[in-house]
């Protein structure tokens, strides 16, 4: 695996050989001061060009080193083209290479450059040749946790407890089809999980304050919770059966109840409780069945009475 000083060397004589490139910057979590620095992380690299045409060509990237796999994202059919692309402004070459390195080289033609330079808090300017572009401080503002308003406490409350049942059913309907586990176990992980992490994200600044960042995929959790809340959520992650998921699901209606009273009272917010108490009444309900009988009729109960 080259070394960090011969990726960089690379990428900045590269920018010195071509008189196309006017400018280098560097974006991404090499860009942060707070990050942990390890030999994993990505190279996330801007080239501001004065013509952009001749870097479209896949043939010039054979430079940078064996490809292992790469992507060329505005060029894909499953993804949408952005504007600056479709103008010609830009193209980004997503590049992992065969010694472990990755390289995510954006080439952006000089007016595109010019105002977009500086609109990521984590930028390193490495190279200039026209003095054009002014240093920046990096850090990882853009990425920290924001304090909650009460429209937006009540509205992630609101959604979290509103996403719990659609779980529940498919665990409930799981009794004749096997396959809404597949329904039920993804309702949680990629939506309900979703304001769960947010509500934790706010438990944690009102205790650690907001100038902390959690990381992408909230990875740098552990740092900022205790061993035991750690473990808990550790805990959430099911396995794809009905016992694994209900119980995932029901430990995570009972730990965002307790982090939503936290917040609340950290900030002082109004909390509708019957909403939450409800949904928890209907949830449990819809899967106590899963130890009983495989029937149409165990799906096919009344309505417990709400609050």
């Amino acid at each position: 695996m080259r070394t960090e000083q011969e990726m960089f060397d690379l990428i900045l004589n590269t920018a010195r050989e071509d008189s196309r490139i006017r400018a280098v910057w560097m974006n991404g979590s090499r860009a942060n001061p707070n990050a942990r620095q390890d030999r994993y992380m990505d190279f996330d690299i801007v080239y501001a060009v004065s013509v952009l045409e001749p870097f479209r060509d896949p043939d010039w990237i054979g430079r940078f080193g064996e490809i292992c796999v790469m992507q060329d994202p505005d060029g894909s059919p499953f993804f949408a083209p952005e504007e600056d692309y479709r103008l010609g402004q830009r193209q980004t070459w997503l590049m992992q290479f065969a010694d472990g390195n990755r390289i995510d080289l954006t080439l952006l033609r000089m007016d595109a450059a010019l105002s977009q330079y500086g609109s990521e808090s984590q930028t390193v300017l490495l190279l200039d040749k026209d003095s054009r572009f002014p240093p920046i401080t990096p850090s990882d503002r853009d990425f920290r946790l924001v304090p909650p308003t009460q429209e937006g406490f009540s509205a992630c409350c609101n959604e979290f407890w509103w996403l719990v049942p659609y779980s529940a059913k498919g665990l409930a309907r799981s009794v004749l089809n096997p396959g809404e586990l597949l329904y039920a176990r993804s309702m949680f992980e990629n939506h309900i999980r979703g304001e769960l992490d947010r509500m934790l994200g706010w438990r944690i600044g009102a205790e650690r304050g907001f100038s902390v960042s959690l990381g992408k995929c909230i990875k740098e959790l552990p740092s900022f919770v205790s061993a035991g809340l750690w473990e808990r959520y550790l805990g959430l992650f099911p396995d794809c059966t009905a016992a694994s998921i209900r119980r995932s699901l029901l430990l995570a209606c009972e730990l965002f109840s307790g982090l939503s009273a936290e917040v609340a009272s950290a900030f002082g917010f109004a909390q509708n409780l019957r909403e939450a108490e409800n949904s928890r009444t209907y949830t449990e309900y819809l899967t106590r069945e899963l130890t009983g009988p495989k029937t149409e009729e165990s799906i096919c109960c009344t309505t417990p009475r709400l609050l």
